[in-house]
């Protein structure tokens, strides 16, 4: 859909100060008014993230949406499909993969001590029980998790296999 002049966003940024949360209200905001293609350029991989955990619900809300994102330094950026990413990792793992990113180290989160990403991912993939567990503190983010529940089992389970 080509863009139709002046056009006021519907949504509200205030009171947010995360870029990269704002990025994803603007890919709503821009499906919301029609556009189905959306590209994003960033250097944060924080929002390949946010975007891949958003999709499945985005493309429940909205099934035509063909979404980009350019990542990278200069030397390497390059363009990723976040509906090919999405569907290779499957809607599950696509709507974990926040919580994961943020439990295994990230801006705010340092990784475990000499065991950083590439090998909590390798645990992941051999332990697809941690994706339930994920996917649970992606849908109730601020539900307390007891010690003997389920969700804490797993990743207890999750944290001593890396």
């Amino acid at each position: 859909m080509a863009s139709s002049g002046e056009r006021r966003s519907t949504i509200s940024t205030e009171g947010m100060e995360e870029a990269d949360t704002k990025i994803a209200l603007h890919v709503q905001d821009a499906l919301q008014a029609g556009h189905t293609c959306i590209a994003v350029s960033t250097k944060d991989s924080d929002i390949v993230v946010i975007l891949l955990g958003l999709f499945p619900s985005l493309v429940a809300q909205y099934p035509e949406v063909d979404l980009w994102v350019g990542f990278g330094p200069r030397q390497h950026f390059s363009y990723y499909h976040i509906n090919s990413l999405c569907e290779q990792l499957g809607a599950e793992r696509s709507e974990a993969l926040p919580c994961f990113c943020a439990m295994t180290g990230s801006d705010t989160t340092s990784q475990f001590f000499f065991h950083g990403k590439r090998m909590a991912w390798k645990t992941w993939m051999s332990f697809p029980d941690a994706t339930k567990a994920f996917l649970h503190s992606h849908e109730n983010p601020f539900s307390r998790i007891e010690l003997t529940s389920p969700t804490f089992q797993i990743l207890v389970r999750f944290v001593c296999i890396i």
